[in-house]
């Protein structure tokens, strides 16, 4: 086990350190559906029971996609069983007579019932289906700790009577030799082991804010150990004790099984945003890109070609808003109403409003506690780590624009979604154009 724990610990550090961008949530959910105590018996069926689940804890991504998943969690299961058999076992009475003494259950319903302590760890896979949704799966493994079970007798009757076979006949209700009716209603404690299990759950995250999303989805939970293999004794011995079901020899094989659905909350704890000297690395690489290549990115690094930029007047801003209104206000009209494309292969913006980004930068350099997240955006054409590239380049360029107007580098943050995020489907030349794109984010 320590053999592959040292690998798979290094596995996910590169994969942290290479992360263009990494997530941290806290997560709380509830569900229920069938949560049931699987086990083999004898002489008797077993029924199923609805239950509940109920979980709190964290989660990490180590890179758009990939992430890892903890916390605690409780869930209930059960399982009714009703036995409807004879048990005979041979006796000497008082009077020094051999018999068999039978025990005749009728309808004779016990419930079994427990709360399991869930410890999970499993790996996450999440991904975008457009721009209001994200699909999460998440597979692992759990410890399951009983914190109370008990059983409880329903309904039915147990009879017991004495056969015997030299004079062919059958004694009942006689208390001296333990002829009786029992119908007590017993309760008890079980005994418990700590058990295994595999879990997977699958479902979609919709944002309800920046920070919150809301969480909707099915889950399956399977027992790989056995929380109990029975017992050696009778689940009605003749002097009158009931034992239980669990305790006796009619059944093996006691797991948890589970699935149903869930909904919960993920609140999102922030983002590592990439820093300006890992930008610089990619930066280095000076190959010219083809004029005419007829895809959004190849292999071939490209040169951040100087910015020429044409303002674009527009009569309907003025500069003294900015003092007339909240900053914050302003800057978020701004952000929601600016446009900025690139051209393929290209990492110049076009058809943006310059005023409008002037406008921002003199915000932005009077408010220094406001940051600006620029995110480039690229189509799906090309391998997704040289469009990782691209947009990278396309935030840098943007990010140029607004130091030359002003506003300092600590508060422009950048980064890179490729094309793990698209503004309409990729699905032809128009929709491709209008996904090339750089996005701005005030925080």
């Amino acid at each position: 086990m320590k053999k592959l724990f040292m690998p798979a610990l290094l596995f996910l550090l590169c994969l942290n350190m290479q992360a263009q961008k990494t997530a941290q949530y806290l997560y709380l959910n509830l569900g229920g559906g069938s949560h049931n105590l699987t086990y083999d018996i004898s002489d008797g069926t077993r029924k199923g029971a609805l239950g509940y689940t109920v979980n709190a804890g964290y989660s990490h991504f180590f890179s758009p996609h990939w992430g890892w998943q903890t916390g605690l969690g409780l869930q209930s299961v059960s399982a009714k069983s009703v036995l409807n058999y004879m048990s005979g076992t041979p006796s000497v009475d008082t009077d020094g007579d051999s018999y068999v003494f039978r025990t005749y259950y009728t309808n004779w319903t016990e419930k079994q019932q427990l709360l399991l302590l869930d410890i999970p760890i499993g790996l996450q896979f999440k991904h975008a289906l457009g721009r209001k949704m994200n699909v999460l799966a998440t597979a692992g493994g759990k410890i399951n700790i009983p914190v109370c079970s008990d059983y409880k007798v329903k309904s039915g009757q147990i009879e017991t009577k004495g056969y015997y076979s030299q004079w062919n006949a059958e004694v009942s209700n006689n208390a001296r030799h333990g002829f009786t009716t029992f119908t007590d209603r017993v309760s008890g404690d079980l005994l418990l082991k700590t058990t295994y299990s595999v879990y997977a759950d699958l479902g979609g995250l919709y944002p309800v804010s920046d920070k919150l999303n809301l969480y909707m989805g099915g889950y399956i939970n399977y027992g790989l150990t056995h929380l109990s293999n029975g017992g050696s004794k009778m689940v009605y011995q003749q002097d009158g004790v009931y034992n239980g079901l669990f305790a006796s020899n009619l059944i093996d094989h006691v797991k948890a099984v589970s699935f149903g659905v869930k909904v919960g909350l993920y609140f999102c704890l922030g983002h590592k945003k990439s820093t300006e000297s890992n930008v610089s690395q990619v930066l280095d690489i000076t190959l010219p890109v083809p004029e005419k290549e007829p895809v959004e990115a190849v292999d071939t690094p490209v040169v951040v070609e100087p910015l020429v930029v044409v303002p674009v007047k527009d009569s309907t801003i003025n500069d003294s808003i900015v003092l007339k209104e909240d900053p914050y206000i302003r800057a978020k009209a701004i952000v929601a109403t600016l446009r900025i494309r690139f051209k393929l292969n290209s990492v110049k913006p076009f058809g943006f409003d310059y005023d409008r980004i002037k406008e921002l930068s003199e915000i932005l350099k009077v408010n220094p506690d406001m940051n600006l997240l620029i995110t480039g955006h690229t189509c799906n054409l090309g391998s997704r780590k040289v469009n990782l590239r691209f947009g990278m380049k396309r935030a840098i360029a943007v990010k140029r624009i607004f130091l030359r107007k002003g506003a300092s580098s600590s508060q422009l943050l950048i980064e890179s979604k490729a094309y793990d995020e698209p503004l309409v489907p990729n699905i032809n030349a128009a929709n491709k154009a209008k996904n090339r794109r750089v996005q701005l984010i005030l925080e």
